[in-house]
């Protein structure tokens, strides 16, 4: 009886975000209209400091042509993301171009553009007409591209999803777990993170990719996503004027739905796994007839090809079905004979809540359990940490067969999930650190049984005056920005397995 009970309150909590739709949260799905193709919050630009072929791509058909002429003024801007305190960088405009789909602005970026993810904003301003949009989090600007350097697999966070709260929904309402798991993933500062898919139930892609939109700029590194089957639920089927395709607005909003990346010598392939027709993705709340795994003949020609012609040493995938095992549609025979054949490394995914580690013909097939908590197959919410060398995977467990890095403090293989609330990893910082006290200690907590070498922390204090600095005990300075009224400075220390530290700030000078 009390199982019923459950279920029938779990299906009512479902559905019951499908018809409220008068939030002001939804204003950000249903007058998306930015111009601004690309770089993308879920894919974004990494630029070299000095580099000078930075590329933005306008989507023409959301400007207006007749307006725009050779005395039209473009203005690029980029702004800190997240972080203690912020700053604006403008980027000068070298060259524009028009293409068939609208322009790209050609743009070189300063050497002395600080190291951090940034906030994308153009501006269009000829003498009849004035537009503006942004992208968040869409820039990483770097110093260099590193030989060594780790990566963050991240999967299924199921924003909105009411299934967290009948394992714990002290953490889950509010989306704690997610703001804890991104607080960990900044603080071990991987180059870039992927994210494959399930970012929401898919009930209200109003409310839940306004939600999910909201506190994914949290993060302060780069992320990549590839969408899952929650997240390509298509209602536009029922009411048009009040549902929505899924996968259209993920499209629109976050990241194509098939794409690859480079870094240096890595290529990353992100796949459309529920790569269904619209109306086999019709659904209702979260349900829809296909929410099994596909990729399309097209898609998979298109993979072929760019691996034919990639050259990079070391080729990643992801999505979000995982492909060591078989689809319920078609393609997963040829992705696996493909990834074999051009020496993929690896290929991530999600899906299943639960977590695996398989070589199979070469490559190695990790599946990460979800960030959410699920418990499915002894599972705890948790990110993989996959280590990269001289463009070879050095590590990819947490523990040994398959485990993950948990996110939280007590968290294990087949562990109890209901009472968790404390992180495994995180940072507390006194006084307040938001550039308004000259001595900050923050201090680092580490309930893990392994040690961390490159942990990032931000400090923002008062600029100084004449003759005055600022020293750093408990880590290294990697990095200072004055805004003029605040200096923000970017510091890395490394913490051992079960220590708490300190690192401090504080005056040097007069």
């Amino acid at each position: 009886m009390v199982s019923r009970i459950a279920v029938f309150v779990f299906i009512i909590i479902a559905l019951a975000g499908t018809f409220d739709h008068a939030r002001a949260s939804s204003n950000v799905v249903c007058s998306w209209n930015n111009f601004i193709d690309e770089p993308l919050m879920g894919k974004p630009a990494i630029w070299l400091q000095g580099s000078e072929d930075a590329v933005i791509t306008i989507d023409g058909s959301r400007v207006s042509d007749a307006a725009i002429d050779n005395a039209t003024t473009w203005v690029v801007v980029l702004e800190k993301a997240t972080g203690p305190a912020g700053f604006a960088v403008a980027v000068p405009v070298e060259q524009v171009d028009t293409t068939p789909e609208g322009y790209q602005l050609h743009l070189a970026i300063a050497e002395e553009v600080p190291v951090d993810l940034y906030d994308l904003t153009v501006s269009i301003q000829t003498g009849t007409y004035e537009a503006s949009a942004q992208r968040r989090n869409a820039v990483k600007v770097i110093d260099s591209i590193k030989e060594r350097f780790s990566i963050i697999h991240i999967t299924d966070i199921h924003v909105g999803d009411p299934r967290g709260c009948l394992v714990n929904c002290a953490e889950t309402a509010g989306r704690a777990f997610i703001r804890k798991m991104i607080h960990m993933v900044n603080l071990l500062d991987p180059e870039f993170a992927v994210i494959t898919g399930d970012h929401v139930f898919g009930a209200d892609y109003y409310r839940e990719y306004a939600h999910l939109h909201e506190v994914l700029q949290e993060f302060d590194v780069p992320i990549f996503m590839s969408i899952g089957n929650h997240d390509a639920v298509n209602h536009a089927w029922s009411a048009p004027e009040v549902f929505l395709d899924g996968a259209a607005v993920f499209a629109d909003m976050f990241a194509p739905l098939a794409f690859t990346m480079s870094y240096g010598p890595l290529s990353y392939f992100s796949l459309n796994s529920s790569d269904w027709s619209a109306v086999e993705r019709t659904g209702v709340s979260f349900a829809m007839l296909a929410f099994g795994g596909q990729l399309g003949s097209a898609q998979l020609d298109r993979f072929e090809q760019q691996l034919n012609t990639t050259g990079a040493d070391l080729i990643l995938a992801g999505l979000h079905h995982p492909p060591q095992h078989n689809y319920a549609g078609e393609g997963v025979e040829r992705f696996r004979s493909l990834a074999s054949e051009h020496g993929v490394a690896a290929v991530l995914s999600g899906h299943t809540h639960g977590e695996e580690a398989l070589e199979k013909d070469g490559v190695l097939y990790l599946t990460t359990a979800s960030s959410m908590f699920s418990g499915h197959g002894g599972s705890y919410p948790a990110v993989r940490v996959l280590e990269i060398d001289d463009s070879e995977i050095v590590s990819w467990n947490y523990e040994e067969p398959q485990w993950s890095v948990p996110v939280y403090r007590g968290s294990g293989p087949h562990m109890p999930l209901r009472n968790l609330s404390e992180p495994a990893l995180y940072c507390t910082f006194s006084p307040e650190n938001d550039g308004s006290n000259a001595t900050v200690t923050a201090t680092l907590t580490n309930h893990l049984s392994t040690g961390y070498d490159d942990v990032s922390l931000e400090f923002a204090v008062p600029s100084p005056g004449t003759g005055g600095s600022y020293g750093i005990s408990g880590g290294e300075v990697a990095g200072m920005y004055d805004t003029g009224t605040v200096q923000i400075w970017y510091v890395k220390t490394g913490i051992e397995a079960g220590e708490q530290k300190n690192i401090v700030i504080a005056p040097t000078g007069p």
